[in-house]
């Protein structure tokens, strides 16, 4: 070798060495996606015969030429070395040499492979999208022709007239039936509830409890107008709606705050206010003051009855086989305690359990006055569902 080629080789080797540690390392860590070495050794090879074959030609030194030729051959050495490492393990073989035995490295391509399955994913999710955009399109076209085709139909419909209001309601598109006799309700279009009733539909049993009450008498959807027309044909039946399966009467009750307040009552005591309502009311309010009237008659000679059962039970349950019977006693043998009897014995065995301390006889004597007051309850006399009831009875009377 002259002392001319000598730079010029290490000048090659230099660039050379560079190159193909990049392209090595590119091609190592691109194994999982493509086998990226063996197609380096194979274009290395073509490019040092293509080197070799332009050397035969031409006798002069060229460093270009000599730079190609370092590259290639350095190329397939290096690419020959990783395809026979990869080759060695599976893991190699996947993942390639560097990424298998340094971890930071086996990281980073994993984040990159991850990113362009990512990308990929992104790239068929937006042809996907394309498409259904394209199909959406036509579907839409489709949709637009049927709509124009529909009204043209109904506009040749609507061109014939009739007196019955069921081929009427057809020609506005509105078919026959509760539920859409409902919603012209809720929506208060006076013509489509006019016919509807001209065709005979009535709110009766318990539609008209599950229609007037939820949908008409206590919302927004309350409509003067419509009220009218309800009540200009007799349409509402009292059935299910006046009075309540539980007789609570709480329609009569409604929101101080509602619009057109007035006008619910209205229609709500023209509905309601008939012979048979008024007699169920008058007969709820005489039985409510006869049951208030016993139970204040029972309060009133409560007291003397607790007496009269001390009396009783201290003469038939003396102290000692009333505390033996306690001591016995468990509040867990028993599903519900009976008066006196059971609230004395539970009494006397908490007594007992907590040390018994103090006089047995005041002891005795506490438990049986809490028994025979728990059989003698004070019973009920609040008149709230009384006032309630008269307040019904008024608001009918109008």
């Amino acid at each position: 070798m002259t002392d001319i080629a000598k730079p010029r080789l290490f000048a090659a080797a230099d660039k050379a060495f560079a190159l193909c540690g990049i392209v090595g390392v590119i091609s190592d860590l691109s194994q999982p996606v493509a086998p990226v070495a063996s197609y380096v050794l194979i274009l290395s090879i073509l490019g040092l015969l293509t080197v070799f074959a332009i050397g035969l030609f031409s006798h002069q030194q060229s460093q270009a030429r000599l730079t190609a030729g370092f590259v290639c051959g350095l190329l397939a050495a290096v690419s020959a070395i990783l395809i026979l490492l990869q080759a060695q393990k599976s893991e190699t073989g996947e993942r390639g040499v560097l990424a298998s035995y340094v971890e930071p490295i086996g990281a980073l391509q994993a984040q990159i492979l991850d990113l362009q399955a990512d990308i990929s994913e992104i790239d068929r999710t937006t042809r996907k999208i394309d498409a259904t955009t394209t199909g959406i399109d036509a579907r839409t076209r489709v949709i637009d022709e049927t709509t124009r085709e529909t009204k043209e139909a109904i506009g040749r419909v609507k061109q014939e007239t009739s007196d019955d209001p069921r081929k009427e309601l057809a020609n506005m598109g509105i078919s026959w039936g509760a539920d859409p006799f409902r919603q012209m309700i809720k929506e208060g279009d006076i013509r489509a509830v006019d016919l509807f009733l001209q065709g005979g539909m009535k709110l009766s049993g318990a539609r008209a409890r599950a229609w007037v009450l939820p949908y008409y008498l206590v919302d927004d959807h309350f409509s003067p107008e419509v009220a009218d027309l309800l009540l200009r044909h007799d349409a509402v039946e009292p059935d299910g709606l006046c009075i309540d399966a539980g007789k609570r009467f709480d329609v009569y009750f409604l929101d101080e705050r509602l619009p057109h307040l007035d006008k619910r009552r209205d229609v709500l005591r023209k509905v309601c206010a008939t012979p048979d309502v008024k007699k169920v009311v008058q007969a709820q309010i005489r039985e409510e003051e006869a049951r208030l009237g016993a139970n204040a008659r029972v309060n009133r000679n409560r007291p003397e009855e607790i007496e009269k059962c001390i009396r009783e039970f201290k003469a038939g349950n003396p102290v000692n086989a009333t505390m033996e019977a306690a001591s016995r006693f468990s509040i867990f043998s028993v599903s519900t305690l009976r008066p006196p009897r059971d609230t004395v014995l539970a009494e006397l065995n908490t007594w007992l359990l907590v040390g018994g301390s103090g006089d047995p006889n005041a002891a005795y004597n506490a438990a049986v006055a809490k028994g025979c007051a728990d059989a003698n309850r004070e019973l009920d006399v609040d008149r709230a569902k009384l006032d309630r009831l008269k307040a019904v009875a008024d608001f009918l009377k109008g």
